[in-house]
């Protein structure tokens, strides 16, 4: 759920189902009532609750399954433009999108910490770009790939697999997770379009072997592009290694207390091509970079 997470007690968690009511008396909501009125007509539709974090989530219980549905208000200029057609939803449209949204919030919003934040409720609008951020990542891969969009899909399986099977995969836990696999394994596929999915998957892992040994942070910096659309809103938005090394600081004085300067002084930056771009490699630290790096040294030498 990334890093900027708001806990409440079990019992102030807005909720609903078939017949209940919506909320609680410290939270009321107008987006999971419409949501009621939309979707819980449909049989199937189990359950519907927020989940507050970084990003805001809606769970979806459908016939069974579980799904995490972020969102975003978009005003209906944009939402015409970006749904007019089946190809309206591109990169292009949405970072319009994306730039109308973010006008209206402060540049003060992206330098703030954890704990401002909370207080001044700055995280559902924060969300909110950056679960756009996430749709823009995807559609820039989809163009970048390209044409080898199905070998990147057979890399990332395969590579996605094995890290499951090694206990190296899992965000939550300072792993790698779905996020940072897309960079590493397009990053891989891009730039070497015409190499076999053994060879590209062994590229990777002699990378990644010698990244995790990287001293610096800068040379650390993982991305599939540099983009240059909107550089003045970017310079104020997107990531970069100052504001990581602020928030590894708060983040792991916090969850860690002393010994926590390890941790927080090295960064894995892992660089979505989103708008803003984000570090998919945030919860990365050394402890768990360590263990994957010697995953894969054995893996190397084994498979390869």
């Amino acid at each position: 759920m990334g890093r900027n997470i708001q806990r409440c007690r079990k019992s102030e968690e807005p909720e609903i189902r078939t017949g209940s009511k919506v909320g609680t008396r410290k939270s009321k909501s107008l987006m999971l009532p419409l949501l009621k009125y939309f979707i819980l007509k449909n049989p199937y539709v189990e359950n519907l609750r927020r989940i507050y974090g970084r990003v805001p989530i809606i769970r979806l219980k459908y016939a069974g399954f579980q799904f995490d549905l972020s969102f975003a208000t978009l005003e209906e200029e944009s939402l015409n433009k970006l749904f007019k057609d089946e190809n309206s939803l591109n990169v292009k449209n949405l970072d319009e999108a994306i730039e109308k949204f973010r006008e209206k919030m402060p540049d003060t919003f992206f330098e703030a910490d954890n704990a401002t934040i909370l207080r001044l409720r700055l995280n559902t609008r924060l969300g909110m770009i950056f679960a756009l951020s996430g749709v823009r990542s995807t559609l820039r891969f989809i163009e970048l790939l390209d044409k080898n969009i199905a070998k990147f899909k057979l890399a990332y399986i395969t590579v996605k697999l094995w890290a499951r099977n090694h206990f190296i995969y899992g965000g939550n836990f300072g792993f790698l997770n779905g996020s940072s696999l897309t960079v590493l394994v397009s990053k891989f596929v891009i730039e070497n379009p015409n190499n076999s999915l053994i060879s590209i998957i062994m590229e990777l892992f002699e990378y990644l072997v010698k990244w995790f040994d990287l001293k610096s942070n800068e040379e650390k910096i993982i991305m599939v592009e540099n983009p240059k659309e909107y550089e003045n809103s970017r310079k104020v938005v997107d990531w970069n290694l100052d504001r990581e090394l602020r928030q590894r600081e708060e983040h792991f004085k916090n969850l860690l207390g002393e010994g926590y300067k390890k941790h927080s002084e090295f960064v894995w930056p892992i660089i979505l091509p989103g708008f803003p771009t984000q570090n998919a490699g945030f919860n990365i630290n050394s402890s768990t970079g360590l263990i994957m790096k010697n995953e894969m040294e054995n893996g190397k030498e084994f498979y390869f």
